[in-house]
């Protein structure tokens, strides 16, 4: 089966799963999904790299879907709740939301380290489209 990623250039599965964002070469900051010019408003240059993240970060948010999420979104039909989580990258200086996956809602907790993994969102006559989803990962000292 074709696998199609759900934003091109946003990640790479191997060797390990990553997303992938960019910096500014003259201020460091980093965006995600990759920017054309610097995110900061003091700097705003248009010098910009693509930078991989780290692999892990920590639990900042997450709610509960109950109602299918409008399109690009494609919603299983009947419409299954979906958990989606916010991830603070620490030393990239952001936050990356995507859907969780390998627990429940209910087995989340501020602060946990979680990791990034590349799955499937669904399928369709073009193929599997893939995209980042993050789990909870084993506690580690690079968070």
């Amino acid at each position: 089966m074709n696998r199609i990623p759900v934003l091109e250039g946003s990640f790479v599965s191997e060797p390990e799963p990553a997303l992938v964002g960019s910096r500014c070469r003259s201020c460091e900051t980093v965006a995600f999904p990759a920017s054309f010019t610097c995110p900061n408003p003091r700097c705003m240059d248009k010098d910009v790299a693509p930078a991989p993240l780290s692999r892990t970060g920590r639990l900042a948010s997450w709610t509960t879907v109950h109602f299918p999420p409008p399109p690009p979104f494609v919603a299983p039909d009947p419409f299954v709740p979906i958990t989606v989580v916010e991830v603070e990258f620490a030393s990239e200086g952001i936050q990356v939301v995507g859907p969780l996956t390998g627990a429940g809602a209910d087995e989340l907790r501020m602060g946990m380290p979680m990791e990034t993994v590349v799955e499937p969102y669904y399928a369709d006559r073009d193929g599997e489209v893939i995209g980042w989803k993050f789990r909870p990962a084993e506690e580690s000292n690079d968070d």
